[in-house]
């Protein structure tokens, strides 16, 4: 029922581009963006990187196609160290991949 205010539906059309997403793009006030967005991040449908906006994560991936994205991630953060932090892995995978750090567990 929410996805029929046009508030929302504009919040959502502006969130599925696939770009960070803040609140001065999304050309809502200050309180209705944040609803939005927290409900959106309830949901999945996207994940919140503070200073860098929000972005969509509608990509439910089935094991095989996780893997490969979830090994390019890995080395993209690693940057030639043994290992990468694990955040750092989820934040490569959501503004990536379009994967939530859930769906990645």
């Amino acid at each position: 029922m929410l996805c029929q205010v046009a508030s929302c539906q504009s919040f959502l059309h502006k969130l599925s581009v696939g770009t960070a997403l803040g609140q001065r793009e999304s050309e809502l006030e200050k309180d209705s963006f944040r609803s939005y967005g927290n409900l959106a991040e309830i949901c999945g449908l996207c994940v919140r990187f503070v200073d860098q906006g929000i972005f969509s994560t509608p990509n439910n991936p089935r094991l095989a196609e996780f893997v490969g994205s979830a090994l390019e991630a890995y080395e993209a953060v690693r940057a030639g160290e043994g290992f990468a932090l694990t955040g750092a892995w989820l934040e490569k995978l959501a503004i990536q991949y379009g994967i939530h750090p859930v769906r990645a567990r």
